[in-house]
């Protein structure tokens, strides 16, 4: 049987080399499209997700965001960042290692959260920084796919259904 600590070492690297994979075939196909055909577009997208993503970030407050599962994850990606595992520290006592609980969640969250800490310091404000930056890309995302399907219209109220959910704040 595996031990607890090897599973979430395991899960921890697991994640991060998905994530640079994926981050490689963005990049790859990203140079292989036509930009010049696309910049129009791209540039309306990028200004339309940038100007939601302000607006939900400065107009609605942080007490808002914040809600009882972001305590744990940010126990989890304060776990990454000092351990290198997917959990998060349960009994620190001065004169004993630190234990650790498994968390059974995506660790996509807590990890790009851990990588903002081993960026900037480790600080409260990167999981705002991480979700920020999640609102952005789904944002960019929506109006990319819904443009393409349904037309300019339509993407603009993809959008702004979008930033009304609060499940995306």
């Amino acid at each position: 049987m595996l031990s607890p600590s090897f599973v979430a070492r395991m899960e921890y690297w697991a994640v991060a080399g998905l994530l640079g994979t994926v981050s490689a075939a963005a990049i790859f196909r990203a140079c292989r499209i036509s930009w010049r055909r696309q910049m129009r577009s791209l540039a309306l997208a990028v200004s339309t997700s940038g100007a939601l993503t302000a607006i939900v970030i400065f107009f609605i407050p942080a007490l808002f965001w914040i809600q009882w599962d972001e305590t744990y994850l940010m126990a989890t990606s304060v776990g990454m960042h000092s351990f290198r595992l997917n959990g998060y520290v349960v009994n620190a006592l001065p004169d004993l290692p630190p234990e650790f609980t498994q968390d059974a969640r995506s660790p996509l969250f807590p990890l790009l959260v851990s990588l903002a800490h081993d960026l900037f310091g480790f600080s409260l404000a990167n999981a705002f920084l991480v979700n920020g930056l999640a609102l952005f890309a789904i944002l960019l995302l929506t109006h990319h796919a819904a443009v393409r399907r349904l037309g300019l219209p339509s993407a603009l109220a993809a959008q702004l259904l979008l930033i009304t959910s609060p499940v995306l704040l």
